[in-house]
């Protein structure tokens, strides 16, 4: 299970399936989440079996929505989402201040080359 749900667009289609203001079919799923419909529906097929996702036919098109399990997993992998992208930016406001520092460092060293120079004349 862990295979399938720490891959981007599983993911991806988890996170969709998370708005229940939709009708999702299987190929707005994969055009959405940036897939195949062939990839969308073996993965949504692989979901089904594992009690994430229900599926069901509404004539010729299928309907698939998120099982209880499915929305807390959902929301869960939403969570963890949030978290990484905040930690992300974390890291790189990080890596952008120490590239600052040295810049300020590098200045107050050519104030007191300056300063010695004048001194010396």
């Amino acid at each position: 299970m862990k295979k399938l749900f720490l891959k981007q667009k599983p993911v991806a289609l988890l996170l969709l399936l998370k708005d229940s203001t939709q009708q999702w079919y299987p190929s707005k799923l994969a055009r959405s989440a940036g897939c195949s419909y062939v990839y969308a529906v073996k993965v949504l097929s692989q979901m089904q079996k594992q009690n994430v996702v229900q599926i069901s036919k509404s004539g010729k098109n299928s309907v698939v929505s998120l099982s209880s399990y499915g929305a807390q997993l959902a929301s869960s992998l939403d969570e963890l989402c949030k978290k990484i992208d905040a930690a992300k930016k974390e890291t790189q406001a990080e890596a952008s201040q120490k590239e600052a520092q040295p810049s300020q460092k590098q200045e107050e060293k050519e104030r007191r080359e300056e300063k010695e120079k004048k001194e010396e004349k």
